[in-house]
């Protein structure tokens, strides 16, 4: 008997915590005893985006994709290319690993990385369809990454082909040769 009553008090304990942490979560608490709903309205207001100190909103985030969409769709080079954050690893069909420091020294090879076909899919993602992985954000199924430094966005990587056609940040690169004042370990050879 002692048991049965046991559970049966567990069991209206459980169902009370339930009932009260629906009411806290959904942000409505009951009416006090000097309210009630016909006194005063229910009133529910969206929440901010919390983020962490560095940490970017969604908003920030379709904002800053949006500005790169566009830019690359009006042909803009030099705004895309400055939207990068630098040193990045440069792949081209047919040609070694190389690296570029600069989008001064990116922007020869522009036209090799952002294809027509590339721009076209590039225009067809939807800026609000990304994904976060820690500080990167990616769209198109990873064909285009952003990633932030010290609480603001910058593009890190682009691949217009996984194998042979991208311009990508490198692990373990950071971006700290460009903060230090280095060079990469080596520089691409001009385009013919």
């Amino acid at each position: 008997m002692a048991v049965q009553r046991r559970k049966k008090a567990g069991a209206a304990a459980l169902a009370l915590a339930m009932v009260l942490c629906t009411a806290t979560a959904c942000g409505q608490a009951g009416p006090s005893s000097q309210e009630t709903s016909e006194s005063q309205p229910a009133q529910v207001q969206a929440e901010p985006e919390s983020t962490e100190p560095g940490e970017v909103t969604d908003g920030e985030i379709i904002a800053y994709f949006e500005t790169f969409q566009q830019a690359a769709a009006a042909g803009e080079r030099e705004k895309v290319a400055e939207m990068f954050l630098y040193p990045k690893q440069l792949q081209l069909p047919g040609q070694e690993l190389t690296y570029v420091n600069s989008a001064e020294e990116f922007l020869p090879y522009y036209d090799q990385v952002f294809t027509a076909e590339f721009l076209e899919q590039i225009a067809q993602m939807e800026p609000d369809a990304f994904v976060r992985e820690g500080s990167t954000i990616g769209w198109g199924d990873g064909a285009v990454w952003a990633r932030t430094y010290d609480g603001q966005l910058t593009m890190a990587s682009v691949f217009a082909s996984r194998e042979d056609r991208y311009l990508a940040y490198y692990e373990g690169n950071d971006n700290e040769l460009e903060a230090e004042g280095q060079t990469s370990p080596a520089s691409p050879a001009q385009p013919e």
